[in-house]
C-alpha cells in the first residue's frame, strides 16, 4: 500500500509462537489477512511480506468468505501481483469459515436443488477454491506445493483467477474453466427425489 509507511511496525512477539507451530505443524498459514487486527499490524505495516520472505509462514490465505469481490481481497490481489512481478514466491490459499448455524424453519423435504442451493445455509466454500498444481495426492506432497508456490485461487462465482501468471495461463490455455462446467453440468443434472418421507428406525429411499 502507498501509505504503509505511517502505520508503525508490529513488534514480533508472535514470533515465538511461529517457531513453536513450525516445529508441530505441516504447514503454517497465515489466516485472514484482511480481518481487523491482522490487516494493520501485519497487511498495512509490510510485516506480512517478513513472515512470507523469511519463512515465519508457508502460505497466506489470501482470499477468505467474501470472495474477489472484497475490497480488502482485491487489494491483496494487487500485493500478490505486485510481489510476483518483483520475482518474489508468494505461497497464497483461499479458504473459508463458519462460527454460527442458525435454525431454519419448515425445511422442504429436498433440502437444496438448484432454486435453493446450500450456499448461504451453511457456508459450503462456495465462493473460491484453491486449485493445486501437484504430482500425488499425499500430505507431503501438497504441503511441497503449497510452499512453492503452486497454487492458484479461483472466484467461483465469476471464473477469476489469482496466483502466478504462469500457473493462471495454463488453465486458461488448458480449458480449466470448460473441463469445470461441464463437471458442474455432470452434477446438476442429477435428480434426487423421495418417494415417501422417511422416518427414523424405517427403510427409506431416493
Amino acid at each position: 500500500p502507498k501509505d504503509s509507511t505511517s502505520v508503525p511496525r508490529p513488534v514480533p512477539d508472535y514470533e515465538k509462537a511461529l517457531r513453536t507451530l513450525k516445529k508441530s505443524c505441516d504447514l503454517v498459514i497465515l489466516a485472514h489477512p484482511s480481518y481487523p487486527g491482522t490487516w494493520d499490524r501485519l497487511f498495512l505495516s509490510g510485516e506480512m511480506d517478513r513472515l512470507v520472505d523469511e519463512g515465519w509462514v508457508d502460505a497466506i490465505n489470501l482470499i477468505n468468505t467474501y470472495g474477489f469481490s472484497d475490497p480488502r481481497h482485491r487489494e491483496l490481489i494487487q500485493w500478490f501481483n505486485r510481489r510476483e512481478a518483483a520475482g518474489r514466491v508468494t505461497p497464497i490459499v483461499g479458504g473459508w469459515d463458519a462460527h454460527l448455524l442458525s435454525r431454519v424453519e419448515e425445511l422442504p423435504l429436498a433440502l437444496y436443488d438448484r432454486r435453493r442451493p446450500p450456499k448461504g445455509h451453511i457456508d459450503s466454500c462456495g465462493c473460491n477454491r484453491t486449485i493445486l498444481f501437484c504430482e500425488e495426492n499425499s500430505l507431503e506432497a501438497i504441503a511441497a506445493a503449497v510452499r512453492a508456490g503452486q497454487t492458484v485461487i479461483e472466484d467461483l462465482d465469476t471464473g477469476e483467477l489469482a496466483g502466478p501468471a504462469k500457473l493462471t495461463a495454463f488453465l486458461k490455455e488448458s480449458g480449466y474453466a470448460q473441463a469445470m462446467e461441464a463437471l458442474n453440468g455432470r452434477r446438476d443434472s442429477v435428480t434426487v427425489a423421495i418417494p415417501a418421507a422417511w422416518s427414523a428406525g424405517q427403510p427409506g429411499a431416493f
